[in-house]
């Protein structure tokens, strides 16, 4: 093969060019992404919603396809996909450099000295001539890599040439299409969906126009047109088939997945089972007989040998050896058990399958814990968002940046955790700065210090503590920079790194997320911190740097904050302790039986039961359509606005509710504490309970004029009984007061 100068027009001879097995496994290895990606999803070369309960498996940058999992949900783009397919087929990083090299505008920015062959190219504001590009193109061979920009100043895409896969005489190139990711926000900019992380691994056609991809429309608009061939870089530089690559060969169309019943940031107890499913499934055409399969023991459980099927297998002290049978286009499935042994604060690993001699699944590591939240906890945090009762949460302390975290365990679960109130103080107990070298990998990018795992024998005791809650993936192992540009965060912590982890459905309730970014490595005293608090049901409550208080919000909305964080922690309580079924003493849930979630008072008879403002009868009703007396709405109206009038001294229970409300002018003479309170009463002591005088600028209601009524009405407190009419002398229910009372404190 030769190599073509930047603008040199001239096409290689792909006679001459030797490597062949080397490209069958190159198109071995690209269509094993596809494997991975997009057939579970896409059937056809539209872009379609993914199903993301069912067949959810897509490949995850860098890694090899067996290494994909539901877990790693993140597609990868077309440049990150070729060299994927590449290193994991020679071993070899395109350019010489990490995969960062290939990323944006891939055809123009690759070190053009970089051995391949260029078939045509031109440059960022080149326009190539149409003709020469489509003869390029009938000069591919499979296995090519091809990497093209569109048009002047374009953003470049890349692809794997696979040749005729189909036997339907077309030519098809594995390319990545539908959708962006902002690493701001964490959301996909095309779909609008946080959870449609970059692209679809698509198989196209050379020639195909559909949805507009593939590059029949893209002739005449051209940058530029490369084409790099593994076969050449391979004989240049003395390389040979990877392990990986040589198995995929041997096994044409194998595709390996292993699933396990726990997911990757669970958490289990001792004498917990985990199942383990390992399938291959045979895309090829022949038939396979005695695919070998093998896996060491586990570390922190023990084989349940009965529990072994599949296959023929044997057991022994090395772990499971099994050889199975795989006709084309059929699946082979082998199952096991784990029974967990290990003790709280401990790893349970599944170590990596190997299927074929060299195709190797992720190994899974869980932590041991506590026991999780008892029946009670969870409805206690369902209730929470049930009702959209954020009052109480937003009232807990947050002086320092994990204050509230404290507090709300203590408050609503009556558990201490030991946590400092301040980020800097948790990175401090955890944390050291260190002046080792930086990584050779990332050397040329790096000048600030580095922060390291503090060594388990130097912690303190407080520090040994904090440790044991911390989920490892997001810490443990990890070079921890101090940088300003995300893009020079290691691969470990990259945004796509963290798209993928940060996904609700990998985390549970209680959990805790504390991250902070440094302004700059010169002074590594000032810090951004943000800490959010997971309640479950896809909602947080957070301190973020800066704000006076706290929030309750989606979890992708602190997505994008994450993403800029330089470190990183996530604990989880749990682990750090061996009882937490400790019920919450604060907050009381009532359950009424005639309270139903379709009726239009359900909220707000949920949010002041939530609060302990309002409960059920001695038959345990709510009875909304019941009335209330002048003693029992004063004591609500009062408890409800948090003034503390202690208990009545003798006489009437609510005598002390009514002297409260004398002595704060609210209601001047005396009032039969027994009758009922109609509507115009409450009204007028609700009113300047909250100092409410402005009047709307017209009358709404034909029945009334008081002007504690409508200055209720527009501070949107009250909105009648519809039709104009307010009726003032008809008697409050539970239902309507408790509405009212809701509306009156958001005021």
């Amino acid at each position: 093969g030769v190599f073509a100068a930047e603008g040199d027009e001239a096409a290689a001879d792909p006679a001459a060019v030797d490597g062949k097995e080397i490209g069958q496994a190159m198109v071995e290895t690209a269509m094993a992404y596809y494997y991975k990606g997009s057939l579970a999803q896409y059937d056809n070369q539209q872009l379609t919603p993914q199903d993301r309960t069912n067949g959810d498996r897509r490949s995850t940058s860098g890694e090899a396809p067996e290494w994909a999992s539901d877990e790693h949900t993140l597609y990868l783009t077309g440049a990150d996909m070729a060299y994927s397919a590449l290193l994991h087929t020679i071993g070899y990083k395109l350019a010489g450099g990490s995969r960062t090299a290939l990323t944006s505008n891939l055809s123009y920015k690759v070190d053009p000295t970089a051995p391949g062959i260029v078939f045509h190219t031109g440059g960022k504001d080149a326009k190539l001539d149409g003709d020469a590009v489509r003869a390029t193109k009938d000069q591919l061979l499979p296995g090519d890599i091809i990497a093209y920009c569109t048009g002047t100043g374009g953003d470049g895409k890349a692809g794997v040439y696979v040749g005729d896969v189909k036997g339907d005489g077309g030519r098809y190139y594995l390319s990545v299409e539908g959708s962006k990711l902002n690493t701001t926000t964490g959301v996909d900019a095309v779909e609008s969906q946080t959870y449609s992380l970059g692209g679809a691994i698509r198989l196209l056609s050379i020639n195909s126009q559909a949805a507009g991809y593939g590059m029949a429309d893209l002739d005449t608009t051209m940058a530029s047109f490369t084409v790099y061939r593994p076969g050449v870089i391979a004989e240049k530089l003395g390389l040979s088939l990877t392990e990986e690559a040589g198995a995929r060969l041997a096994y044409p169309g194998i595709e390996v997945d292993r699933r396990a019943s726990v997911r990757q940031y669970d958490t289990v107890q001792n004498g917990d089972e985990i199942d383990v499913t390992i399938t291959i499934t045979n895309h090829g055409t022949a038939d396979f007989a005695g695919v070998t399969v093998s896996e060491p023991l586990p570390v922190g459980a023990e084989l349940v040998p009965s529990s072994v099927t599949g296959g023929s297998c044997n057991v022994n002290a090395d772990g499971i050896q099994c050889s199975v049978s795989v006709p084309a286009g059929k699946s082979a499935e082998l199952q096991y058990t784990v029974k967990v042994t290990g003790k709280r604060g401990e790893d349970v690993t599944l170590p990596s399958t190997t299927v074929a001699g060299g195709l190797t699944t992720r190994p899974r590591t869980v932590r041991i814990g506590g026991a999780k939240w008892n029946a009670e906890n969870e409805d206690t945090l369902e209730s929470m968002l049930a009702v959209k009762n954020t009052r109480k949460i937003k009232e807990l302390p947050h002086t320092g940046d994990m204050e509230f975290v404290n507090a709300f365990y203590r408050e609503f679960f009556g558990l201490e955790l030991g946590l400092p109130d301040t980020v800097e103080e948790l990175r401090d107990l955890t944390l050291a700065w260190s002046d080792e070298a930086v990584p050779s990998v990332a050397a040329s990018s790096f000048d600030g210090k580095m922060l390291r795992p503090i060594p388990e024998e130097k912690l303190t005791e407080q520090g040994r503590h904090i440790r044991q809650m911390i989920l490892p993936e997001h810490l443990a192992g990890y070079w921890v920079y101090l940088r300003d540009t995300l893009t020079e965060v290691p691969e470990e912590l990259s945004a796509p790194g963290r798209v993928v982890q940060f996904q609700p459905q990998n985390y549970q309730p209680g959990d805790i997320f504390v991250g902070y970014r440094h302004k700059n490595t010169s002074d590594p005293g000032v810090y951004q911190p943000d800490v959010y608090l997971y309640l479950g049901y896809g909602m947080v409550i957070g301190h973020s740097h800066g704000s006076e208080e706290l929030t309750v919000e989606p979890f992708e909305d602190t997505l994008g904050k994450f993403l800029r964080h330089h470190v990183i922690f996530v604990l989880r309580p749990t682990l750090a302790f061996d009882n937490v079924n400790t019920a919450g003493t604060s907050l009381k849930f009532a359950s009424f039986p005639d309270v139903k979630a379709s009726d239009w008072f359900y909220s707000y008879v949920q949010e002041l039961a939530a609060d302990g403002i309002v409960g059920g009868m001695s038959d345990g009703t709510f009875q909304p359509a019941g009335t209330l007396t002048y003693g029992q709405a004063l004591k609500l109206l009062l408890c409800a606005l948090d003034k503390d009038v202690g208990n009545a001294a003798s006489g009437h229970w609510a005598s002390n509710y009514l002297s409260a409300a004398q002595s704060k002018g609210w209601i001047s003479g005396s009032v039969n504490l027994d009758a009922g309170i109609s509507r115009l009463s409450f009204c007028q002591v609700a009113a300047k309970a909250k100092g409410l005088t402005e009047q709307p600028a017209s009358n709404p209601f034909t029945d009334t004029s008081d002007a504690s009524v409508l200055a209720l009405n527009k501070a949107g407190v009250i909105g009648g009984m519809g039709e104009g009419i307010f009726s003032p002398n008809t008697t409050l229910t539970r239902a309507q007061i408790s509405k009212i009372i809701v509306e009156l404190r958001k005021v």
